[in-house]
């Protein structure tokens, strides 16, 4: 398998700015749990979550590529395209440097899938391989990114 990409090289995305405003509102309200489940076989890596219905939901920023299939309900998700609706049985790519944000339109499970070459189960390692937690600086810089990339546009 592939190295895994340094996580120093991670470029947030500014199209997914919305989402890191969207997640700071969020981090104001009651949070809904959201059950977490973790399987492993030889070399790989899967971290599915249970959202409910309703749900206003943001993921991590992932360190490299990874796979991801929406396995029940469906959701609408924020995309650098706007929203778009995406049910059971979608299977798509999210990019290194996004941030998922979304809303469950029904119970959704989502799965995400990751290289684990070590076989490591340590969930806490495992997070911060794969997981890149922006500071409060990198969020700022993303955000007035954002903020120019929107001015040029009305230009």
């Amino acid at each position: 398998m592939g190295d895994v990409a340094e996580k120093n090289d991670v470029k947030l995305d500014p199209t997914y700015a919305p989402v890191f405003a969207l997640e700071a509102e969020l981090k104001q309200m009651p949070q809904a749990e959201i059950p977490t489940l973790h399987d492993f076989c030889d070399g790989l890596y899967a971290r599915t979550v249970v959202v409910p219905k309703d749900a206003v939901v943001t993921g991590h920023v992932h360190a490299m590529d990874n796979f991801f299939v929406i396995r029940a309900g469906s959701a609408v998700i924020y995309t650098p395209n706007g929203p778009q609706t995406f049910h059971a049985g979608h299977m798509g790519i999210s990019p290194a440097g996004h941030k998922i944000g979304g809303y469950a339109l029904s119970e959704v499970i989502f799965t995400t899938f990751h290289p684990n070459p070590d076989n490591a189960k340590d969930l806490t390692l495992i997070l911060d391989k794969y997981t890149v937690q922006p500071t409060e600086e990198q969020i700022e810089q993303l955000m007035n990114e954002a903020q120019a990339l929107e001015n040029k546009e009305c230009q």
